[in-house]
């Protein structure tokens, strides 16, 4: 065991004392000697305009995303009183369901005709020469005409239902199931007009 211990140290001391060999050069510093030939004008410009156009690509994408947060904070046509919503949500959850089916739908349309005539416009076109923009916002048209009749029946539907609690009728019963069913009616059909687009 002691002499285990003397040959350790020997071969210890041994590795220390080997300083004669020279440390190898790494290559990866071969193209060291190519950087004198750059011209430090023509790399300043070369940055310049590369930092010029990130910036400018940063702009053009900060103007979209602030473009669609505009849109998506923007009230589709009509605002509903958060009574009307509760009452909805308990009474109508289909009807309130494809409301908010189509107040998506028309913020999507938007973003999609707000990025497309954007486009258009980068590349010199009009926007309102193409079929897909003007196909667009027909569709648009269309579903804020329906967001409008459903959110109506679902206000007609609230107003005979406090007519009703505050002063029971047989007749205004009949009335407001009649309404309740038209107003379920229509949503089923607002809602398969949405998948049919969809397709």
């Amino acid at each position: 065991m002691k002499y285990l211990n003397l040959i350790i140290l020997i071969m210890f001391l041994n590795a220390c004392t080997d300083r004669d060999s020279v440390p190898i050069e790494p290559t990866r510093y071969d193209d060291l000697d190519k950087v004198a030939d750059i011209n430090i004008d023509k790399a300043s410009a070369l940055y310049q305009e590369y930092v010029r156009e990130r910036f400018d690509l940063e702009q053009t994408y900060r103007a979209r995303l602030l473009a669609e947060k505009k849109i998506l904070s923007t009230k589709v046509t009509k605002n509903i009183g958060n009574e009307i919503i509760t009452f909805g949500e308990q009474t109508l959850p289909a009807l309130m369901r494809t409301i908010k089916q189509v107040e998506d739908e028309i913020k999507r349309y938007r973003i999609y005709l707000n990025q497309l005539s954007t486009a258009l416009m980068e590349l010199g076109r009009n926007p309102d020469e193409d079929p897909d923009i003007q196909k667009s916002a027909k569709i648009i048209e269309d579903y804020q005409l329906k967001y409008t009749e459903l959110v109506i029946n679902l206000e007609n539907i609230y107003i005979a239902q406090v007519k009703l609690d505050l002063a029971p009728d047989k007749n205004q019963q009949k009335e407001l199931e009649s309404m309740i069913n038209s107003a379920r009616y229509l949503a089923a059909q607002v809602e398969d007009t949405l998948e049919s687009n969809l397709d």
